[in-house]
């Protein structure tokens, strides 16, 4: 996962992306994005970011809020969220919000702030994340 540029006004959102090392180990080889926080909100704050795979392979990103905290709460925009996609970016269809009007489907969880630590509860499997600090 990175910070990515490009939206409106100098803005930028969380993207992940997926690749293969190259021989020499000196690239990345056929790499594309397979997820952007959309819209693009940030002016450099707040990112979130932690990639969790769970036992079934679904992968889990925590997005923070950009330092735009009403957006955590708004279930159009992909800030202050924890969401679910497949490893190549498709949406399960077991997601909480899918087919649901105005509401982004990868949603898996909202009202987060700044989520920077994301583990499996090795016993359970269930998601746990905080909201600041990767321990």
């Amino acid at each position: 996962s990175y910070a990515e540029g490009g939206g409106q006004g100098d803005k930028a959102g969380t993207a992940v992306g997926r690749g293969r090392l190259s021989e020499d180990l000196a690239s990345l080889k056929d790499f594309r994005v397979i997820f952007r926080q959309e819209p693009k909100l940030s002016v450099g704050n707040h990112f979130g970011s932690r990639l969790v795979f769970d036992r079934d392979g679904y992968l889990f990103i925590t997005l923070g809020e950009n330092n735009d905290r009403p957006t955590a709460q708004d279930l159009d925009k992909l800030q202050g969220k924890v969401v679910r996609i497949y490893p190549d970016g498709k949406v399960p269809d077991d997601n909480p919000f899918v087919g649901q009007a105005g509401v982004r489907p990868e949603i898996w969880s909202y009202g987060h702030r700044n989520p920077q630590g994301a583990a499996l509860n090795p016993w359970t499997g269930i998601l746990w994340e905080n909201e600041h600090g990767p321990k």
